[in-house]
């Protein structure tokens, strides 16, 4: 089975961020922007992957389109064991972009796609082909936007208590907010704290 033609298509959802400042430079994000890459072959599968696009989804679709489509269209479609292998080398031909950023937003669309063809190849669920069931439940955080007001942080915090979340990830970039947050929450759950590089 050969792969016969690999391409991108951008998705932007609407998306309300409440009282988080969701923001990239000075604009506030509205939409919540992706790139599902679709993996067609010659045996009539399609298998399907999601290119990061954050807030470059023009970019992350042309780095599909001009760089994984004509790396990826005419392989043999992999299995799962040989997944690694044809990704390394796709890495190491597109080695002149880098191999981070947009190139890898690229890359690992297709590299999921991979995976649920194998899994489609297989006539197994995608979670059998990675191994098997280690644990039946897993534990979550909430993990909040930045915020910024202390008040409204202490808020947001403790609506994720009620939801049920054991713990809490802020992406704030100060004292007084990571201060807020852990008056809201109590000395017993855990808070993480991701400064997003500033």
């Amino acid at each position: 089975m050969e792969i016969t033609d690999v391409r991108a298509h951008h998705i932007r959802i609407p998306y309300d961020a409440g009282v988080a400042s969701f923001r990239q430079g000075a604009s506030a994000i509205s939409a919540l922007d992706m790139v599902l890459v679709e993996v067609t072959t010659d045996a009539g599968l399609t298998g399907w992957g999601d290119a990061f696009a954050y807030v470059c989804p023009r970019t992350s679709r042309s780095a599909v389109d001009e760089m994984i489509a004509p790396q990826a269209r005419g392989l043999k479609v992999p299995d799962a064991a040989g997944i690694p292998a044809v990704m390394e080398q796709i890495q190491r031909n597109l080695h002149l972009f880098g191999r981070y950023g947009i190139t890898m937003f690229a890359i690992s669309g297709l590299d999921i796609a991979l995976w649920d063809l194998a899994a489609k190849v297989e006539g197994v669920p995608l979670h059998r082909l990675l191994g098997e069931t280690r644990r039946t439940a897993i534990p979550a955080y909430a993990s909040l936007l930045r915020i910024g007001s202390p008040e409204n942080i202490a808020s947001e915090c403790k609506k994720a208590l009620a939801l049920g979340y054991g713990a809490i990830k802020l992406h704030e970039t100060t004292a007084p907010a990571v201060f807020a947050a852990r008056e809201a929450i109590g000395p017993a759950i855990p808070l993480m704290v991701d400064m997003n590089c500033p």
